[in-house]
This record gives structure tokens, sequence and C-alpha cells, in this order.
């Protein structure tokens, strides 16, 4: 029948187990399912931090090899910056003592060999008659330019070298205080999985296969969930039956009763029909009799019933 059915399907999904016991396994599994994510979770954490830790460590240090390298560039930078402003200073004072001599060709147009200076006093003059030709003024102008030009590039070089510098000293400064940080962070969470290895059961060189666990933990709970899952059902079922049964079980005690006052009730009117004909045999016996004498009283007055 139906409830049979239910109960063997329950049984066979027991086998023998209890089904309170099923759940607490499952609860406890569950538990140990939750545990292992959050220590997976730690891990994968742990890993990134200690991964972007090694990572930045690596900038420091390559900041710190380009720090002396920025520093001697700035340094051969500034020393081109001093030479070209040197020149140019130079150039500049060639050119302002070529413009005063220039200036004085109307003084030197009057002097005369022999004769004293009316400015400085001397009698020989290498700078009449064509003996020294004042240089030209174009050419020193034009040497004084470019000595300004290469000055202008240099300290753009030297600008360019200080902020290289500037920004590798600011690199190196925020990436050893990021390696601190993250030295930090590494230790805090390998500190959180000490702590959560610790509650389940795990030490440090187990936790390689930390994925496996959690793997064949979370196999374990599906199927058992699974089996629960197919339990309640046949539990539902089985009661949906048991019910079933126990209303056809009221039904039939109802119709057995009913059966019996109907049987009752049907004797009755039996034993009431039976004397009722034998209360009609003896009327009519009484009739047949009353019917005879009747017949022989009128008999003589030659009448009939």
């Amino acid at each position: 029948n139906c409830r049979g059915a239910a109960q063997t399907q329950m049984d066979q999904l027991l086998a023998g187990r209890l089904e309170p016991d099923l759940q607490q396994n499952a609860e406890r599994l569950g538990n140990r399912v939750a545990g292992l994510q959050r220590l997976s979770e730690v891990r994968d954490g742990w890993e990134a931090k200690r991964s972007l830790h090694v990572e930045t460590q690596r900038k420091l240090e390559e900041l710190a090899r380009n720090l002396p390298l920025a520093r001697k560039e700035l340094e051969t930078a500034e020393e081109k910056l001093r030479a070209a402003r040197t020149e140019v200073s130079l150039r500049q004072d060639h050119l302002n003592k070529a413009q005063l001599v220039a200036s004085m060709d109307e003084h030197r147009a009057r002097l005369k060999p022999g004769e004293m200076c009316p400015l400085c006093g001397a009698q020989e003059h290498p700078l009449v008659d064509g003996q020294a030709a004042a240089p030209g003024l174009n050419a020193l102008s034009e040497a004084l330019k470019n000595a300004e030009q290469a000055c202008k590039l240099a300290e753009q070089t030297r600008n360019k070298a200080l902020t290289r510098l500037n920004t590798i000293e600011a690199n190196h400064t925020a990436a050893g205080e990021a390696v601190e940080s993250l030295k930090k962070e590494v230790e805090t969470f390998a500190e959180r999985i000490r702590e959560s290895a610790a509650q389940l059961g795990f030490t440090e060189e187990y936790l390689p296969t930390l994925g496996s666990e959690l793997a064949a933990a979370q196999e374990q709970v599906s199927v058992l969930r699974q089996e629960l899952v197919k339990i309640g059902k046949a539990r539902e079922h089985l009661a949906l039956c048991t019910t079933a049964l126990a209303r056809a079980e009221a039904s039939l005690q109802t119709a057995r009763f009913e059966t019996e006052s109907l049987e009752k009730q049907i004797a009755s009117l039996v034993a009431k029909g039976r004397e009722a004909g034998e209360r009609l045999a003896e009327c009519s016996a009484q009739m047949v009799r009353t019917q005879e004498q009747l017949q022989a009283e009128l008999q003589p007055f030659a009448l009939t019933v």
C-alpha cells in the first residue's frame, strides 16, 4: 500500500541512520565548509598582499639604484649650467669690451706714432694703421647669442634632472612607506591564517591542501543535504500516506458502524415481519373459522356468506 511503500523508501534512504544525526552532521560539515572558505579567503588575501609587498620591494630597490644615478645626472647638469653661464659672462664681457673699443675709432684716428695718448699716456699705438683690428661686433654678438642659447638648454636640462631626482626621491619615500605598511598587513594576514587554521585543526604545513580539503567538504555537505532533502520529501509522503490511511480507517470504521446499525434494523424488521406474518396467518385462520361458523348458521336459512 501507499504507507508501506513510503516507509520502505524512508528505511532505504536512512539505511539504519537517524535523521537528527544526519542533520547534525550536515550542520557540522556546513560550519566546517564556512570555516574553510574563510581560511581560503584569508590565505588569498595574504598571498595578494605578499605579492604586492614583493613587487613594491622590487620597485623600492630599483628606485634606490636610480637615486645615485639621478643625483649624478643633476650634478653633471649643474656643472654644465655653471660652465654655460660662465661662457655667457665671458662672451658678454668680450662683446662689451669690443663695443668699447669700437666706440674709440674717432679717438684712434687722431693718434700719431711717438705722441702720447691723451687717455692712457702711451706713446705706442698698436691699433693705429691697422696694426690690430678690433674684432667684429656681429661675430661677437652671434657668439653671445649661441652661448645664451646653450645656457638656456643647459638650464632646461638641469631642471629636468632636478625634477627627475625629486620624483625619484618622492617615489622612493612613498615606496619605503608602502613596503613597511604592506609588511604589517602581511603579518596581520599571517596571524589571521594561524588563528583560523587552529580553529579548524589545521597547521601551516597543511595549507597547500586547503583547496582539496575545501572541495571534499563541499562535496560531502552537498551529498548529505541532497539526502536530507530526499528524506524530507519521503517523510512528507509518508505523512500524507499515514493521514490518508487514517482517514480511510476512520471511514471504514464509520461504514462498519453504519453496516451494523443497518443489520440491526434489518433484523428488527425481519422479526417484525415474521411476527406480522404469524399474526396474519392467525387472522386468516380465524377468518376462515368465522366464515365456516357463519355459513353453518346461515345454511338453515338457505343463505350464503
